[in-house]
């Protein structure tokens, strides 16, 4: 990230009154995680705890794109209201999102189970990225990095097992090219990737 846009990443992150400890639960070294108040997230349905700490990660790329904080809020504010009223879901289906500018978006969080992948998603977390359905659409090289730096979070905070695997959604969703093919490359050179 160029020194100008982490200025602006810092002073939004002022502005918002947030910083890497928002959600009370984790350490100062995690990366901004955007909380539920603050993209205005209504409140779900009913919630299914999860057993801590989680050993897979699943992947999911989103069609929707957005190019400003501002848009990207509202694009996961409308996605909560889609699982909700439309899937009948209980809430947002992902337990975070991440966009392109490097910002991560609280869903169900750490210790709620998500709605992302039909039989696995207990003990694990939906990580979806906005904009990289597209069969040449991969994100940004700042959200991979924050992906990665959320990880680790995780496993200091004991949220993630440190034996973790990861998973692109087209693996357990058999009827689903999720996330685009350009992207599941990407994926597969990740360190933590399994083929099982």
């Amino acid at each position: 990230m160029k020194s100008s846009e982490l200025i602006g990443v810092a002073i939004f992150s002022l502005f918002l009154g947030i910083n890497g400890n928002s959600l009370g639960y984790l350490d100062e070294d995690c990366p901004i995680i955007l909380s539920r108040s603050q993209w205005r997230a209504q409140k779900a349905n009913f919630v299914y705890y999860q057993t801590i700490p989680v050993d897979k990660i699943v992947i999911i790329g989103l069609e929707e794109t957005c190019r400003a904080s501002f848009e990207c809020r509202s694009v996961v504010k409308r996605l909560q209201k889609d699982h909700i009223s439309k899937f009948r879901l209980p809430d947002i289906a992902f337990n975070f999102l991440i966009d392109d500018n490097g910002f991560i978006y609280e869903g169900t969080g750490w210790l709620k189970s998500g709605s992302h992948t039909t039989g696995h998603n207990r003990n694990s977390l939906g990580i979806a990225f906005i904009g990289t359905t597209n069969s040449d659409t991969v994100p940004s090289e700042e959200a991979m990095h924050v992906f990665q730096e959320l990880i680790d979070c995780g496993i200091r905070g004991g949220k993630i097992s440190e034996d973790y695997k990861v998973f692109a959604h087209r693996q357990l969703c058999y009827q689903s090219n999720n996330p685009s093919y350009s992207f599941f490359e990407i994926i597969k050179k990740l360190p933590h990737w399994s083929s099982d």
